[in-house]
C-alpha cells in the first residue's frame, strides 16, 4: 500500500519504480521503492498527463504545462470547462475538448480543437456544436496522422490533415470507461449501464471481441497484455482475458476505485481509491499487497 496526496484521477508510470499521480490539486511523483511523494506542480485540475522521455506534459485550466527536470514552461489556452486532452507523440500538438452551457443557444455547446502545445496557438476547431456528445477520452495516433475521440456512445477517428471523422459504430448506450492499446491499433470500451465490454480495431472499426461483463458501473479499464484487460467497477477489479473466457475477480477495495494501471515488468498493477490509498495487486488473487 502506498500513500496518495488526494483523490487520484490519473496515474502514469515513468518506469517500474516511479509513477506520476494526477490529483484534483496537482501532480506528484511517487517512488515505489521507498514510498515517498514529491510534488511536480500544484494546480487545480489535471488533464492529459503524459510522459515523453524525461519530459512531463499536462493541461490545467487555461494552461498547457511542460516540465523537464527542474525547468517548467507553460502556454496559454482558452479558459473553459475541459473534458479531455491528449498530446501528440512528438509533443508538438495538443488536442483539447470541453463544453459549456450557452444560454443563448439553449443548451450545452461541446467543442474539440487542436493547439500548438508549446505556444497554445489555436490550429483548428474540429467541431463546436450544440448538444453533441462531447469527448470523454482522447488519444493521438503514434504516426501523428489521426486523433481518436471517445464519447459517451462511440469512438471517432479524426484525420488531422482535415476531413470528416469516421465513427467505429460501437453503439454503446453510455461508455463508462475506455482504454487505447499501447500499439495504437485497438480500443477497449465498457458500457457503464449494461457492462458490455468491446475490443475494436481502430483501422477497420471491426469488433474483435465482445463480452457481456457481469458487473455494471465500470469506471476504469487498463490493458495488461495484448489479450488481457483489467476492468474496474466501483470497488471490484476484474481480469478479462479474451482468449480464456469469463473474467475473474482480482481485487475488492475498501472504497471506490478511481484509476488502475499495470506496473511495467512486474505482473502487478496499481489501483488508486477515493480513500487516498494506492494498492499494489497481482492479477491472480483477490487481495491487495
Amino acid at each position: 500500500m502506498y500513500p496518495a496526496p488526494g483523490w487520484v484521477c490519473d496515474l502514469v508510470f515513468r518506469g517500474p519504480e516511479e509513477v506520476l499521480l494526477a490529483t484534483l490539486f496537482g501532480v506528484h511523483r511517487l517512488d515505489l521503492v521507498n514510498g515517498t511523494l514529491r510534488p511536480v506542480a500544484s494546480e487545480e485540475r489535471i488533464w492529459g498527463l503524459t510522459v515523453a522521455g524525461d519530459a512531463i506534459r499536462f493541461v490545467t485550466p487555461g494552461h498547457a504545462h511542460h516540465v523537464h527536470g527542474e525547468r517548467s514552461a507553460l502556454s496559454i489556452l482558452p479558459r473553459d470547462s475541459y473534458s479531455a486532452a491528449a498530446f501528440s507523440a512528438d509533443g508538438t500538438l495538443l488536442a483539447l475538448a470541453g463544453g459549456h452551457t450557452d444560454r443563448d443557444a439553449g443548451g450545452v455547446v461541446h467543442w474539440l480543437a487542436l493547439h500548438h502545445a508549446d505556444t497554445g496557438t489555436h490550429v483548428r476547431t474540429l467541431y463546436r456544436e450544440l448538444d453533441r456528445r462531447g469527448a470523454q477520452a482522447l488519444q493521438c495516433d503514434a504516426s501523428g496522422d489521426r486523433l481518436y475521440e471517445c464519447t459517451s456512445n462511440d469512438v471517432f477517428v479524426w484525420p488531422l490533415d482535415g476531413g470528416e471523422p469516421r465513427a467505429l459504430g460501437l453503439s454503446h448506450a453510455a461508455i463508462g470507461a475506455a482504454a487505447f492499446h499501447p500499439d495504437g491499433r485497438r480500443v477497449a470500451t465498457c458500457d457503464y449501464n449494461d457492462g458490455q465490454l468491446k475490443v475494436a480495431d481502430l483501422e477497420s472499426g471491426r469488433v474483435l471481441s465482445a463480452c457481456d461483463h457481469a458487473h455494471r458501473e465500470t469506471v476504469a479499464i487498463a490493458w495488461v497484455s495484448d489479450d488481457a484487460l483489467l476492468v474496474s467497477t466501483l470497488r471490484d477489479v476484474w481480469l478479462y482475458d479474451r482468449t480464456k473466457g469469463p473474467a475473474h475477480l482480482v481485487l475488492t477495495a475498501g472504497s471506490e476505485v478511481t484509476v488502475i494501471a499495470p506496473r511495467p515488468g512486474t505482473g502487478t498493477f496499481l489501483a488508486a481509491t477515493r480513500s487516498t490509498q494506492i494498492l499494489e495487486c497481482t492479477t491472480a488473487r483477490a487481495e491487495g499487497t
